[in-house]
């Protein structure tokens, strides 16, 4: 198994598989664990777990590099501001020393960069008849719900957990199942905030479970642009023709040759 190791106050401290330990010649500012896990080139959330409760999680992509290069492979991603626990894109960057990373010492990037922006729900998803998934746009901390979220027509929220280990994810339990054709408010708590102290941007979110797409003219074509004006684009104008809710992520647009996804992620049209 792998050794206990101190962390000590203000002290870096690397993660990094057995397998490469002839790679770290400073042994005192590393760990080395036997079973590693395996990061994702395009990105993934990771989580520190203390006693089955989250204490740390940071979802990132390639794209937080800002740099094709440097995304390539060889850079590492480091945090600006130790501080901003966050843990949104612009509070991290590309390593910029010669050597492509700082493993065991302060980030080459390291700078005064606060959190000051008002959180906000990104995302509203019924997964099931008396579930939510709901995302914000950044961390925050489970304390929070300590407080519960009110949602309308005498629904209750009673319980919040993690999505896949993330502080920014979470599924809410709904008493009572949610019905289709009809929209939901839930609404933030007034003495809600991220981890910074920043309050809520909104307080309160309509959504609403969404249908499949089972019969033919449930969304049309109404206005469709193919000669712009120079340096304007062609667009598409879709209608909703039904009293349903659809997820436009799961809608594609086709020339008979490719498809294209609509939204890259969840997105409701009413």
């Amino acid at each position: 198994g792998e050794s206990a190791k101190i962390l000590n106050p203000q002290e870096h401290l690397c993660l990094v598989s057995e397998k490469a330990k002839l790679l770290f010649s400073d042994t005192s500012h590393c760990a080395f664990l036997q079973s590693f896990p395996s990061i994702a080139n395009s990105g993934q959330t990771i989580a520190l777990e203390y006693n089955t409760h989250i204490i740390s999680s940071v979802t990132f992509t390639e794209e937080w590099y800002s740099s094709p290069f440097k995304a390539e492979g060889g850079w590492a991603l480091e945090k600006r501001d130790t501080q901003n626990l966050s843990e949104t894109r612009d509070n991290w960057g590309a390593a910029q020393n010669h050597l492509g990373g700082t493993p065991g010492y302060a980030n080459s990037v390291a700078t005064t960069h606060p959190d000051t922006l008002q959180p906000h729900i990104t995302s509203l998803h019924i997964t099931n008849d008396t579930s939510i998934v709901v995302s914000f746009s950044e961390n925050i901390a489970s304390n929070e719900f300590t407080t519960p979220l009110n949602l309308s027509d005498d629904n209750q929220i009673y319980s919040i957990t993690e999505l896949n280990n993330s502080l920014s994810h979470y599924v809410l339990f709904t008493s009572q199942p949610l019905q289709s054709n009809k929209t939901y408010t839930l609404t933030i708590p007034e003495t809600w905030s991220d981890i910074a102290g920043n309050s809520f941007a909104e307080s309160s979110y309509t959504f609403a479970k969404t249908d499949s797409l089972l019969q033919r003219n449930a969304i049309i074509f109404t206005e469709i642009l193919f000669n712009p004006a120079v340096n304007e684009p062609d667009f598409i104008e879709l209608y909703n023709n039904t009293n349903a809710y659809f997820d436009l992520s799961q809608v594609y647009l086709s020339n008979n040759e490719t498809f294209y996804a609509i939204a890259d992620e969840f997105c409701l049209f009413s």
